[in-house]
């Protein structure tokens, strides 16, 4: 990695890991999807997983903004985030737990994700690169929804189908 000197350096960084960071949830995401019971989690996710490619083509166009190109960097944090899904997943004991443990997963993955854009969206700001920081601001919005309606669906439906396999 070369030495980060300045704050455009830094916001090239962050966007390549975001970049990479989406295309490997946007590979991961079929993995996932066979694996949901729950009918309402699976049509969210499998908007959430179409979106990514939206994104994706967001972020190439910010990329060409910056004159540069996508790619370059390995999102570690992401491949971590992922492979702990699937760690999870073995353990799970049945239906309802395993779509608790997706749900709240995905949330993680997307508060780091809601993290990583916003970072990235202050230093456009900063550095007055308008066109990419509107482009940021979309994404994030998108990644808003998502965490509004899957907090609304863990908490309404998802998590209580989970405690009932406890007690019933």
């Amino acid at each position: 990695m070369k030495n980060l000197t300045n704050l455009t350096d830094v916001l090239i960084y962050v966007l390549k890991g975001m970049y990479d960071g989406e295309r490997k949830l946007q590979r991961s995401m079929p993995k996932f999807l066979e694996r949901i019971s729950s009918p309402m989690l699976r049509d969210e996710l499998n908007r959430y997983h179409e979106n990514s490619e939206k994104k994706l083509n967001k972020l190439e166009r910010a990329f060409e903004y910056l004159d540069l190109k996508p790619g370059g960097r390995q999102n570690t944090i992401m491949g971590d985030l992922l492979e702990e899904i699937k760690n999870l997943l073995m353990h799970a004991p049945n239906d309802e737990v395993r779509d608790a443990i997706l749900i709240g997963s995905i949330q993680n993955i997307n508060h780091y994700k809601i993290s990583g854009y916003g970072t990235a969206h202050a230093f456009c700001e900063e550095l007055r690169k308008r066109e990419v920081e509107d482009i940021l601001q979309e994404i994030l919005d998108m990644e808003w929804e998502t965490d509004q309606t899957l907090t609304r669906l863990a908490v309404d439906v998802i998590n209580e189908r989970a405690h009932e396999t406890e007690i019933g």
